[in-house]
């Protein structure tokens, strides 16, 4: 996948290293993102260990779906622990 000329943020408890050098900190609580977010990620990255907090991943989702822009996409991820 080309992140050149991308916006990426990797939402839920981590902290952040797989994305690093792609992104800038915003700390938040994701289903409270603020709206200057929403339609603007081209990618939004989970890890498979940290969604499994949510006992129901429909908000979860649905907030992943306002943040990303047009065509953007989620990506879900085992850790590289």
């Amino acid at each position: 996948m080309d992140f050149k000329g991308k916006k990426a943020a990797q939402f839920c408890c981590n902290n952040g290293r797989e994305i690093l050098s792609l992104m800038q900190f915003v700390a938040c609580i994701i289903l409270d993102i603020d709206e200057m977010y929403h339609n603007s990620f081209d990618f939004i990255m989970f890890t498979i260990e940290a969604i499994t907090w949510f006992e129901d991943m429909n908000p979860l989702f649905q907030k992943t779906a306002v943040c990303l822009k047009p065509g953007g996409v989620s990506l879900l991820i085992k850790s590289l622990r």
